[in-house]
């Protein structure tokens, strides 16, 4: 049998086919080896001047060590043990600079907050869960919804929005004080972190989509509850995926079919059915008094109506699009409904954990509240601001943050370090690409920043700022520790803190509930 000759052209496609191959292989292998140069050999190399703890794995780093010990309490251990600045390694080695040093801390989070952004990698993972919203992006993206989002989370909003939480907070009361009543044994146990999650979902939604829910509420409540409960257990696992994902950048446009994935999907789906349901509500509404000509006067008592009048208010190209606003929406149902629930919890724990603040607490309530205490009747107390602020620092909700150098970057030290040459060290080198951990807990609880007592609950510390000890001055986010600074402050701060005033504002009556506030 008699084989066609192969032509010349044909010859020469198959080797050129096999050149580009080849060439491609090449350029993606150089590409792979420059990424690990850059993020771990190089970086790796210009930190190895600092001090490391021991132990780690090559796979997990010490990012397993801090996962098995107790929220933030491996990173709190390591600052004791070398200093306010130490390197670590993440997972598969990537490095990590801990800080605690407080100008250095104000130089990264304040004065050049936009040069240290979260990685890549964060971004992604957060824009998958919440879109595109103020916790996942950065730069002007960033600048611009903030400018936008602003109005709605303002000292004169948290007025308006008061009136919502109070009622919302005797309604928790009324059904915990329910569940007691109808208890054929007493004492009674309550799981207070369940009935806490619901009320602050609940009060999340009033405030932030408006009264007039609709029917489909409690069911979306309850939805809510659910897919938040899923995604919070689907990510506290070490991510070794995760961390390859950030190793091969290539890695991150190839599709992941992981539980955690669907997880994540399924609770964006979820928010996002809301909240569009929502804003098509709402901008309906808006439409009907534009064409009537009526005044609005009765709108805009919830977040989504302001955020939705301060983006019509804005110029074209720098509104948000419908994707950003419900993912700011998205931002505030997980983010807030999470953090204040935990804040409030911790709030409890340490009422009952110590009883001489919460009799002060209590004494100070039925001195001045009613049963429906004002707006300005609860700011007026200042122990439940001290008993609020000191829960937030002895127990924040969100232990620590981590921010990526996008530059080589000198960075001041307020404290001379010592190397592990014996050198001291006035400034700090850190590395493109380098990852900086801001340990919220162990700034909050450290005694050189807050003095010999920095790890006892005392709320009597804030009722006089002035005599605070110097260190404390120091701390970028004095006035709210937890909260962080800057351009990347939480935005919802004021609400946070109102609404965990409003819960042991509103049961402070109620004998029943003393213990609890």
């Amino acid at each position: 049998m008699q084989h066609a000759p192969v032509s010349p052209d044909d010859s020469t496609f198959g080797v050129r086919v096999k050149w580009t191959i080849f060439a491609v292989l090449i350029v993606f292998s150089l590409s792979q080896l420059k990424a690990l140069y850059d993020g771990i050999i190089r970086p790796g190399r210009m930190l190895r001047y600092l001090p490391r703890p021991s132990g780690g794995s090559i796979l997990g780093g010490h990012f397993a060590m801090i996962r098995d010990a107790e929220s933030g309490q491996a990173l709190k251990l390591w600052h004791n043990l070398h200093g306010r600045v130490f390197f670590l390694n993440g997972i598969f080695g990537l490095p990590r600079v801990s800080i605690t040093d407080t100008r250095a801390l104000r130089y990264i989070l304040l004065e050049e907050t936009y040069n240290f952004p979260k990685s890549r990698l964060d971004q992604n993972f957060l824009g998958a869960f919440l879109g595109p919203g103020l916790l996942a992006v950065e730069g002007d993206t960033h600048k611009r919804q903030r400018r936008v989002v602003n109005p709605a989370f303002g000292a004169n909003q948290m007025r308006e929005f008061y009136p919502t939480m109070l009622e919302r907070a005797l309604k928790f009361r009324d059904e915990t004080v329910e569940l007691l009543n109808h208890s054929p044994i007493m004492p009674m146990t309550i799981d207070l972190v369940k009935h806490t999650n619901t009320a602050s979902l609940d009060i999340l939604m009033a405030a932030g989509f408006g009264d007039d829910l609709g029917g489909k509420a409690a069911t979306e409540q309850k939805e809510l509850i659910e897919v938040f409960k899923n995604y919070l257990e689907q990510n506290r696992a070490l991510d070794l995926v995760a961390g390859l994902r950030l190793l091969v950048p290539i890695l991150q446009y190839v599709p992941d079919w992981s539980k955690r994935t669907r997880v994540t999907r399924d609770a964006r789906e979820t928010m996002k059915r809301i909240s569009l349901r929502m804003i098509a509500k709402r901008r309906l509404e808006m439409e009907a008094v534009q064409v009537a000509g009526a005044a609005d006067a009765a709108q805009g008592k919830d977040i989504l109506t302001l955020l939705m009048k301060a983006n019509m208010a804005q110029g074209i190209n720098q509104r948000l699009s419908d994707d950003e606003l419900v993912a700011q929406m998205s931002t505030f149902l997980f983010a807030g409904h999470e953090t204040t629930a935990t804040a409030i919890n911790w709030a409890i724990f340490h009422m009952i954990k110590y009883p001489p603040s919460q009799e002060a607490l209590r004494n100070e309530a039925l001195h001045v509240l009613t049963d429906t205490p004002t707006y300005d009747e609860l700011s007026s107390l200042p122990y439940l601001d001290a008993v609020v602020r000191e829960t937030l620092r002895m127990s924040p909700s969100v232990v620590g943050t981590v921010k990526i150098a996008t530059e080589d970057t000198i960075v001041p030290l307020g404290e001379e370090i010592i190397d592990v040459n014996g050198r001291k060290i006035k400034e700090l080198l850190i590395p493109r690409k380098c990852r900086i951990d801001v340990p919220n807990l162990t700034i909050n609880t450290d005694p050189a920043i807050w003095g010999a007592d920095a790890a006892e609950f005392r709320p009597e510390r804030w009722l006089n700022v002035d005599k605070l000890p110097e260190g404390v001055m120091e701390v970028p986010s004095l006035a709210y520790p937890t909260f962080l600074v800057g351009p990347r402050a939480c935005i919802g701060f004021r609400f946070a803190m109102l609404e965990m005033k409003s819960k042991p504002g509103a049961g402070a009556q109620l004998p029943v509930l003393a213990s609890l506030a």
